[in-house]
């Protein structure tokens, strides 16, 4: 779904911390899915990674598979988070000030971080789409709070300890895994996906070559044909 303030979803009044979003992910997940007994498959992917493996450790009994790439973990510092010059991006966009000069003066998420995050020159008539939900600077309010709500060096405290209550339940769950990587990836080097396909259990690697965070715009054919696969099996 469009999580809450991005898309077509509403924009209501609220700080959109990681606790709001969890919260309008439940419960839009209760109202379509009633029935405690059907099982959840997951497709997720940065900022979705990180609500959905929360929702799913805390929904255990329905998850019946997680697919996921360029994900969200607990990352011990800038460095560990992204390279360079991405690390000073992202530093600046958690400043008060200059963040909010960027991301919604500037409209930076929109305009410089979505077309530097993949290979392939974003045509304008779909960086449009990006555009539509962001139009007025009012709605760029929930853009300027996800940088501070990275789980980066310890802060902030409550999404980094979510963040690691639900890293220790993927490494230990025996839930169906699919990871796509890439050679080039941001958030998940090929050092880094390497380590999470030795541990994580039940888990099936697709490496789709190059690519920088958002694969399924550089590779989704290569991709929804692995995810319908992969789904096909369970």
């Amino acid at each position: 779904p469009d999580l809450i303030g991005f898309g077509a979803s509403g924009k209501p009044p609220i700080p959109y911390l990681v606790t709001d979003h969890a919260a309008y992910l439940s419960a839009f997940i209760s109202q379509i899915l009633p029935d405690p007994n059907q099982k959840v498959i997951l497709i997720v992917q940065d900022f979705g990674s990180l609500l959905g493996f929360n929702w799913a450790s805390q929904n255990q009994e329905r998850i019946g598979g997680i697919a996921f790439w360029e994900f969200l973990r607990p990352f011990e510092s800038f460095a560990d988070f992204v390279p360079e010059p991405s690390q000073t991006n992202y530093r600046r966009f958690r400043d008060e000030v200059e963040g909010r000069e960027l991301i919604v003066e500037q409209n930076a998420m929109i305009e410089r971080v979505i077309p530097n995050a993949m290979l392939r020159p974003i045509p304008q008539v779909e960086h449009d789409h990006y555009r539509k939900p962001f139009l007025e600077k009012r709605d760029r309010e929930v853009l300027l709070r996800i940088p501070s709500e990275l789980p980066i060096a310890g802060s902030p405290k409550d999404v980094w300890d979510l963040a690691v209550r639900y890293t220790e339940w993927l490494l230990e769950s025996e839930v169906p895994k699919l990871l796509f990587w890439a050679t080039t990836g941001r958030l998940l080097v090929q050092e880094k996906a390497e380590w999470y396909l030795e541990r994580l259990k039940n888990v099936k690697g697709i490496f789709v070559g190059d690519g920088l965070h958002f694969l399924e715009e550089d590779h989704p054919h290569l991709m929804g044909r692995e995810l319908v696969q992969w789904i096909a099996g369970l």
